[in-house]
């Protein structure tokens, strides 16, 4: 710079906090929807989608088996009403592997 600095900092790493696997559509919805979650895993694997409305409460938890690539789970939020929800896919062991969030108009 105009002062002769020449140090450089540590080098960061940022990232975001959706992952690009977990497909949400149609967004914005009238509260149908279709959740698909990609796993390259070529088994059978038990996960769970967890539902979050805006004030952080669960409101559905859809247990299901990922059989395919690009499996498919359908979800229906519209007794909830409109807003915001999170959607959180979980493996077996309860641990996040993808978020993502829907707007239900």
């Amino acid at each position: 710079d105009v002062n002769g600095c020449s140090s450089l900092s540590n080098i960061i790493t940022i990232t975001h906090a959706f992952a690009p696997n977990l497909f949400v559509y149609p967004n914005p919805s009238t509260g149908r929807f279709q959740v698909r979650s990609y796993s390259a895993a070529n088994n059978i694997l038990p996960r769970s989608l967890v539902v979050y409305n805006n004030r952080g409460e669960i409101v559905i938890i859809r247990n299901y088996t990922q059989t395919s690539p690009y499996q498919k789970v359908e979800i229906d939020l519209r007794p909830y009403g409109k807003g915001i929800y999170w959607i959180e896919a979980l493996d077996q062991n309860g641990k996040r592997l993808n978020k993502n969030r829907v707007v239900i108009q």
